[in-house]
C-alpha cells in the first residue's frame, strides 16, 4: 500500500531535518545559491545571499555546540568567498561557495539525519568538476 504524503508538510530530505540546526541548513542553502547566481553573474543577487550566508554562520556559531567543529574552516572559507564577490571573481565565487556547500555538509554529519549526508555530495562533486573545467584543471576529470 502506497501512503500519500502532503509536500507542503513533507520534511524527510536530506536539508530538512529537525537535528541539524537551521543555521547550518541555510549555510548550504545560501552557498548553492550563490554558486548558482555567479554562475549567471547575478552579482546583487549573490551579495544579498552573501549577508544572509554570513548571518547564517554568525548564528551557527553563536548557536552550536561541540559538534560544529568545523566553524573555524567554514568561517575562513566565507572570508575568501566574501573577498571573491567583492571582486567579482566568478571563477573564485563559485570554487569557495562550493566549498561551503561540502563545510556544511561534513559539519552537519554531527547530527543524526534521516537521510545520509552522503546524499548531498555528488551535487558537491558535480559543482566541483564545472570549477576544475572552467580553470583548464582537467586532472579531477
Amino acid at each position: 500500500m502506497l501512503i500519500a504524503t502532503d509536500p507542503a508538510t513533507d520534511t524527510d530530505t536530506e536539508v530538512q531535518d529537525d537535528q541539524v540546526p537551521q543555521a547550518l541548513r541555510d549555510v548550504g542553502e545560501s552557498a548553492e545559491g550563490i554558486y548558482d547566481q555567479a554562475k549567471v553573474g547575478d552579482w546583487p543577487q549573490a551579495r544579498a545571499n552573501l549577508a544572509a550566508l554570513q548571518h547564517s554562520a554568525q548564528l551557527l556559531g553563536q548557536t552550536a555546540s561541540h559538534r560544529a567543529s568545523g566553524t573555524d574552516q567554514l568561517m575562513g572559507s566565507i572570508n575568501q568567498l566574501s573577498r571573491a564577490i567583492a571582486a567579482p571573481d566568478q571563477q573564485a565565487i563559485q570554487a569557495y561557495a562550493n566549498q561551503v556547500t561540502l563545510l556544511a555538509a561534513q559539519m552537519t554529519q554531527a547530527y543524526p539525519t534521516r537521510v545520509p549526508v552522503e546524499i548531498t555530495l555528488p551535487d558537491y562533486y558535480g559543482r566541483q568538476l564545472e570549477v576544475d573545467a572552467a580553470r583548464g584543471n582537467l586532472a579531477p576529470l
